[in-house]
């Protein structure tokens, strides 16, 4: 296309598009229940939880994330580097979803999820 192609040319029609199952979020009493979809490169956590699932003045709230076995809380920032410890973070990524990040290391590997590790989102005033 950049080189000025047609677009009939590049191909066949495709009409049988295959679509994937994408956990949708649960809104419970506390907060919402979300799952990781992905984990990048850096071992940031991608999940399910759009930005807009926040309140409107979501930087009044507190957050805290529960699975099964462990409940703890965390900041909500605006980008990685924000972060002030190795402690769990959450990122308002520029993917549109929120992401559990760790400063200098993987947050995979220090909290010990892969994709599909369900949680609560639980949001405070």
């Amino acid at each position: 296309l950049s080189r000025g192609e047609n677009p009939l040319t590049l191909g066949e029609s495709v009409d049988d598009l295959i679509r994937f199952d994408w956990p949708e979020p649960i809104l419970t009493q506390k907060g919402i229940q979300g799952q990781v979809l992905h984990i990048d490169r850096f071992g940031n956590l991608i999940t399910n939880l759009p930005i807009s699932c926040l309140p409107p003045n979501m930087t009044s709230y507190q957050y805290a994330i529960r699975t099964c076995d462990n409940m703890f809380s965390l900041e909500l920032l605006p980008t990685y580097d924000h972060a002030s410890s190795m402690e769990p973070a959450l990122i308002c990524a520029s993917t549109g979803y929120l992401e559990l990040a760790t400063k200098g290391t993987s947050a995979q590997e220090r909290l010990g999820w892969s994709v599909g590790h369900p949680f609560e989102l639980i949001i405070q005033e």
